[in-house]
C-alpha cells in the first residue's frame, strides 16, 4: 500500500506539471485572440484602403493590396485552424484536470483509511499482547476450575465411600487421581473408575462452557458395575448440565428418565427406529 501511495504522489507531480503546460496553453490562446483582433482591424483597414485604391483605379497599387489581402486572408484562416487546436486541447486538458481532481480526492480518502489501519493495527497488536500475557493464567485458571469440578461429579458417581480424594488436570492436560493424598496416574483405576473419571471431567467441561445446548455421551455405563451404573444413570436423570443430553447405550436403566426415546431395531439386515415420547 505504500507503493501504491508512492505511485500516486508521482503521478501527482506529472499532473502538476501537466497543469503549467495548460496555463502556458491559455496564455498563448489569449495572445492568439488578441493577434486575431488586430489582423481583423488590419484586414477592415485594407478593405478601405482598396475600395479608395479601385476608385483612383491604380492598377499597381491595387495588386499590391490585393496581393496583401490574399496574405492577410490565409494568415486569417490558420489562426482560425490554431483556435481550434488551441480550444480543443484546452477541453482535452480541462478533462485532465477534472480527472486530476478526482485522483487527489481519492489519495486523501486512502491517506485517511491509512491512517485508520494504522489505530486498528496497533490497538489489534495491544491486544494480541495482553492475550498473551494473560493466556497462561486463564488455561491455568480453567484446568483449576475443571478439576475442581470433575472432582465433585467423580465422587458422585463412586460414592461416598470413594478411596480418591480428587482429580487433577496438570499443565500438560494430563489427568491424575489424588488416591489417600498421593497422586497417582489415572491409569492404576479400574476400567469403570476410569470411566467414570473420564465422563466426570466432560460433565466438568459441558459445566464450565455453560452457553453449551447439546451433551452427546456414548456408552457412559461400560465397564461399571451395576450399583455405579444406577447411580451413573440417577445423576445424569437427576442434574440437567445442558438443555439436551443424549446418550447412546445399550443400558435400559436410562429410558426411565429419558423425555424422549429413540430405538434402533435390526432386523434382515435393516435397521428402523423406533420413536417413543
Amino acid at each position: 500500500e505504500l507503493q501504491n501511495t508512492k505511485k500516486t504522489l508521482n503521478e501527482k507531480q506529472k499532473e502538476q506539471e501537466v497543469l503549467g503546460s495548460i496555463i502556458k496553453d491559455l496564455q498563448q490562446l489569449k495572445k492568439l485572440f488578441d493577434d486575431l483582433e488586430t489582423k481583423k482591424d488590419e484586414l477592415t483597414k485594407h478593405k478601405t484602403e482598396y475600395n479608395k485604391i479601385r476608385k483612383q483605379f491604380d492598377e499597381d497599387h491595387f495588386i499590391s493590396v490585393e496581393k496583401e489581402l490574399k496574405t492577410q486572408t490565409n494568415e486569417l484562416t490558420k489562426t482560425k485552424e490554431q483556435r481550434k487546436y488551441l480550444e480543443r486541447t484546452l477541453n482535452e486538458r480541462k478533462n485532465r484536470l477534472t480527472e486530476l481532481l478526482k485522483a487527489k480526492e481519492i489519495l486523501k480518502q486512502a491517506k485517511i483509511k491509512k491512517v485508520e489501519f494504522a489505530k486498528k493495527l496497533h490497538l489489534t497488536q495491544n491486544l494480541r499482547s495482553f492475550y498473551r500475557e494473560i493466556q497462561p493464567y486463564m488455561r491455568q485458571q480453567y484446568v483449576f476450575n475443571i478439576s475442581y469440578i470433575a472432582t465433585q461429579f467423580f465422587k458422585d458417581i463412586l460414592g461416598d465411600e470413594s478411596e480418591y480424594d480428587e482429580i487433577e488436570i496438570d499443565e500438560n492436560y494430563e489427568i491424575f487421581i489424588r488416591h489417600y493424598g498421593n497422586r497417582e496416574k489415572i491409569s492404576l483405576l479400574s476400567g469403570g473408575e476410569q470411566v467414570a473419571a473420564c465422563l466426570a471431567i466432560r460433565i466438568a467441561i459441558a459445566h464450565i462452557l455453560g452457553k453449551q445446548d447439546l451433551l452427546l455421551i456414548d456408552e457412559p455405563t461400560v465397564h461399571l458395575d451395576d450399583e455405579r451404573r444406577n447411580e451413573l444413570v440417577d445423576l445424569l436423570g437427576n442434574q440437567r448440565l445442558v438443555a439436551q443430553t443424549i446418550v447412546v447405550t445399550h443400558d435400559d436403566e436410562f429410558k426411565n428418565h429419558a423425555d424422549r426415546l429413540l430405538r434402533v431395531n435390526k432386523k434382515d439386515g435393516a435397521s428402523t427406529i423406533e420413536i417413543t415420547a
